[in-house]
């Protein structure tokens, strides 16, 4: 069983540069310091509203990739559905 560090709720993005990869499952895995939902550490989390968009988009690049190592054979969708099973198992919900 994967324990899991729960992390403030995402906040509207007000900058000019893209859309935050949050997707609302926002717990840091104590194993590997990702984020469940979005793969991003402590670090990325913090620093995405004052990157420029160019290293936002080298960021989501290595979020894909990252992803993809880590789950090769999930989409987006599976990958989130299959989190919030591990979520709710974890607080006793089914």
């Amino acid at each position: 069983m994967t324990m899991t560090t729960p992390l403030p709720q995402p906040q509207a993005d007000d900058t000019l540069g893209l859309p935050s990869p949050c997707i609302s499952i926002c717990e840091l895995d104590r194993a590997t310091g990702l984020c469940l939902g979005c793969y991003r550490n402590r670090q990325e989390i913090k620093a995405w509203r004052d990157m420029d968009e160019v290293a936002q988009r080298q960021l989501l690049q290595t979020l894909h990739a990252r992803r993809a190592s880590l789950a090769p054979n999930m989409t987006r969708r599976r990958m989130r559905r299959a989190t919030l099973q591990v979520v709710a198992s974890s607080i006793g919900g089914k």
